[in-house]
């Protein structure tokens, strides 16, 4: 997931400026999600910064990529980025989810679970790699 956010990243610098608002703001969303997924979690910090209401935001995400605003924002970059944290460092989880701005280890334990269907802690133990 993270080689293919680096990409779209790419691709927004070098956007053609002929590109219809549509593809304009979406191409605008990836790079917002890119520069600020690990201390915004939520569709309406995007749709604030773009200047859109957040339905439109996300009727436009689903439109350009047949994905929910919840794919990239917590199912996409969050959950490759805690991954990576647990894999590549030592931090506990504690300080993984201060680094990913989790209101609490608790509610990071949770988000993780619910995309890796075992816990933090049995991630790291089996050495998953996902």
């Amino acid at each position: 997931m993270l080689l293919v956010l680096e990409v779209i990243e790419e691709r927004v610098s070098s956007l053609p400026v002929s590109l219809g608002r549509t593809e304009r703001l979406f191409h605008d969303f990836m790079a917002l999600v890119v520069a600020h997924y690990k201390r915004e979690h939520y569709i309406n910090f995007y749709a604030s910064r773009l200047s859109v209401t957040t339905t439109y935001l996300s009727r436009i995400i689903r439109r350009q990529t047949g994905k929910t605003a919840a794919y990239f924002l917590g199912g996409g970059m969050l959950y490759a980025e805690a991954c990576r944290l647990l894999t590549r460092t030592d931090y506990t989880a504690q300080q993984i989810a201060e680094e990913l701005n989790f209101s609490d280890q608790s509610a990071f334990g949770k988000f993780f679970k619910s995309k890796a269907g075992v816990s933090p802690h049995i991630f790291r133990l089996k050495g998953v790699n996902r």
